[in-house]
C-alpha cells in the first residue's frame, strides 16, 4: 500500500488539514456565540411585541364593539353592476365618431387620458372594427374636441406624459 508520498509531503498535508480545521472550528465556535445572542435578542423582541399584541387585541376589542354600537345598521349590498356588453355599430362608422360616442357617455367632470379612452372604445366595440383603435388616434381626436371646447385639458402632455382631459 504505497501512496509515493514522502514523510515531508504527508507531514504538510496533515498540517494544513490542522490549520483548516482550528480555523473552522473557531469560526463556527464564533458563529455559534453569534446566534446565541441573536436567539437572545429575538426571544426577548417576541415577549415585548407579544404583550403589546395581548394589550392591543383586548383594547380594540371594546372599541370594536363600542363602534358597533354607534352605527347605524348597514344596508344590505346592492347588485354588482354588470359590464357594459358591446354595443351593435353601424358599418363603416369613423372611429372618429366612436370617440365622441364614449365621450358623451362619460360622467361631467370625468378626467381621462387617450389610452385609457382607447381601451375602452376596443372593450366596447373591438369585435366589429377591422382593427383596434391605437391612442394615437384617440389623442389627436381628443385635441381637436378640446380647440372646439366640447373638452376642458385637465393635464397638458410632454413627450413623455400623455395629456388628461376633463369632461364638461
Amino acid at each position: 500500500m504505497g501512496t509515493g508520498l514522502s514523510v515531508d509531503r504527508i507531514l504538510a498535508s496533515l498540517e494544513e488539514q490542522r490549520a483548516f480545521h482550528k480555523e473552522r472550528e473557531t469560526f463556527h465556535a464564533a458563529q455559534a456565540e453569534l446566534h446565541r445572542e441573536q436567539q437572545a435578542l429575538h426571544a426577548a423582541e417576541y415577549e415585548r411585541v407579544t404583550q403589546h399584541y395581548e394589550a392591543f387585541k383586548a383594547s380594540a376589542g371594546a372599541a370594536a364593539e363600542l363602534a358597533a354600537r354607534a352605527l347605524p345598521a348597514e344596508p344590505e349590498p346592492s347588485a354588482p353592476e354588470k359590464p357594459r356588453e358591446e354595443e351593435a355599430l353601424p358599418p363603416r362608422m369613423p372611429r372618429s365618431r366612436l370617440v365622441e360616442k364614449v365621450v358623451a357617455e362619460l360622467p361631467a367632470r370625468m378626467e381621462f387620458g387617450p389610452a385609457w379612452l382607447a381601451q375602452e372604445i376596443n372593450r366596447r366595440f373591438g369585435r366589429q372594427l377591422p382593427r383596434p383603435v391605437s391612442s394615437r388616434l384617440v389623442s389627436n381626436h381628443l385635441r381637436q374636441m378640446a380647440a372646439r371646447g366640447r373638452l376642458q385639458i385637465a393635464r397638458r402632455g410632454t413627450a413623455h406624459r400623455e395629456a388628461w382631459y376633463r369632461s364638461v
